[in-house]
C-alpha cells in the first residue's frame, strides 16, 4: 500500500473514529453525569498505558515506516486522557490534540513515501544519516513533526499537551501526571536522537538522493500548518473547539496559555 494512502486511513479516518467516540460519549450518553465503577477506571488507564508504550516499540523500530505507524497508535494515547479526565480543559487539549495528530500523522507517512530509498519498500532509518545536509527543508519538516509529537513549543502539540496537563492537575490526578511526564521525557530523548541522525555527518550510508519540490511540497505544507496550529492556537481554540465541547462547558474559561491560569472546576 502507498504510504499516502497509509496516512489517509491512519491520520484522518482513525482520527474521525475517535471524535465520533467523543461525541458518543459526551453527547449521546452524557458520560460527565455517570459514575463510573472502579474496574471502568482502571481499564481505562490500562488503555493509555497500552497506547503509551507504543512509543517505546516506535524507538526500537528500524524501519522508518514500521515507527511512523507505532507513532500513529501511540498519540491515541493523549486522545483518551483527555477523555478519561473529562473536564473542559482536558477535552480542550483532546481536541487540539486531534488536528495536531491528523496533520502530524499524514506528514510522516508523506516523509516515508517521499523518502523511499529502496523500490523493495524497505525504509531503513540508516540511510536518512545526513539528510538535513542534503535536503535542510525535508529534515526541518521531520524535525517539526516530531518535536510536535514530544509536545515542544511553538508546535500544535505543545499546547494540546498543554491543556491535557492542566485537566489532570484540575483532577489532582497524580498517577496520570507521572505516566504522561515520564512519556514525554521519553519522547524527548527519542527525538533528540532522530534529529542527530538527520543532521550528523555520517560518511557511509547516509542520504544522497535529490528530492523534487514537487514530491516534499506537502510536507512542507503539513509542516507549516503544525506551527500555525501552535501559533493560533487562540483562535483555534475559541472559534473551532469550545463551540464543539458539550454545553455544559460553554459558559467556563479556557486557562491561559502557555501560563497556568485560572482552576477550572
Amino acid at each position: 500500500t502507498p504510504p499516502f494512502i497509509l496516512g489517509l486511513f491512519s491520520s484522518i479516518l482513525v482520527r474521525v473514529a475517535a471524535y465520533l467516540f467523543f461525541i458518543l460519549l459526551f453527547f449521546v450518553l452524557n458520560v460527565p453525569g455517570m459514575t463510573r465503577p472502579f474496574w471502568l477506571t482502571a481499564l481505562e488507564y490500562l488503555l493509555v498505558g497500552f497506547f503509551f508504550l507504543d512509543f517505546i516499540y516506535a524507538a526500537k523500530q528500524k524501519d522508518f515506516l514500521h515507527s511512523a505507524a507505532y507513532l500513529s497508535v501511540a498519540q491515541l494515547g493523549f486522545l483518551f486522557v483527555g477523555l478519561i479526565l473529562g473536564n473542559k480543559s482536558a477535552l480542550t487539549g483532546a481536541l487540539m490534540e486531534l488536528l495536531s495528530q491528523t496533520l502530524v500523522v499524514a506528514g510522516l507517512f508523506i516523509a516515508v513515501g517521499v523518502l523511499s530509498l529502496k523500490p523493495t519498500g524497505a525504509h531503513p532509518f540508516s540511510k536518512l544519516a545526513g539528510l538535513g545536509r542534503h535536503d535542510f527543508w525535508a529534515a526541518l519538516a521531520l524535525v517539526i513533526f516530531t518535536f510536535s509529537i514530544v509536545g515542544f513549543p511553538p508546535t500544535g502539540g505543545f499546547f494540546g499537551k498543554f491543556y491535557l496537563v492542566q485537566g489532570i492537575l484540575e483532577k489532582h490526578d497524580w498517577v496520570l501526571l507521572m505516566v504522561v511526564i515520564a512519556t514525554f521525557g521519553f519522547n524527548l530523548v527519542t527525538a533528540g536522537r532522530f534529529t542527530w541522525l538527520l543532521f550528523e555527518h555520517r560518511k557511509t550510508s547516509s542520504f544522497h538522493a535529490s528530492i523534487p519540490f514537487s514530491a516534499k511540497a506537502p510536507l512542507l505544507a503539513l509542516a507549516l500548518a503544525v506551527l500555525l496550529l501552535g501559533v493560533f492556537n487562540q483562535e483555534v481554540v475559541h472559534n473551532f473547539i469550545e463551540p464543539a465541547l458539550p454545553k455544559a462547558f460553554t459558559n467556563l474559561p479556557v486557562p491561559n496559555v502557555p501560563f497556568l491560569g485560572k482552576q477550572v472546576e
